[in-house]
């Protein structure tokens, strides 16, 4: 299993505390306004865990919804909060990071999508 905390450093556009997202997110913005961002939480006892069963479906729901595709979600960030941390990157680079995570391919990834929004789990 990845360790996750390390893995979203090594990825993240940003790192930032908590409570200076909000200010991170208006900036962000402010240098591109078609950026789109989603944000969630994770969970500190089980942060894997909770990236496959609490963001990645839900995730793949909206950016369905907003007719983006969840396999190459280009032009979407993500802010994950983890503890005191809120780590922004790339919603490819996320995308990347569960593929190895959960020993994944591309159509692998495709199938378990299609069960997210089949199924909405």
């Amino acid at each position: 299993m990845i360790d996750l905390p390390s893995a979203l450093s090594a990825k993240a556009h940003a790192v930032v505390p908590g409570p200076q997202y909000n200010e991170h997110r208006r900036a962000l913005i402010a240098r591109d306004e078609r950026i789109m961002v989603y944000e969630a939480m994770l969970t500190p006892e089980r942060p894997w865990q909770t990236l496959v069963d609490k963001v990645m479906p839900p995730m793949a729901r909206y950016l369905t919804a907003k007719r983006m595709d969840p396999e190459r979600p280009r032009g979407v960030m993500i802010a994950l909060f983890l503890g005191e941390q809120c780590y922004v990157l790339p919603a490819e680079d996320l995308v990347a990071l569960y593929l190895e995570g959960e020993g994944l391919d591309r159509e692998g990834f495709r199938m378990r999508v299609r069960g997210w929004l089949r199924h909405g789990d």
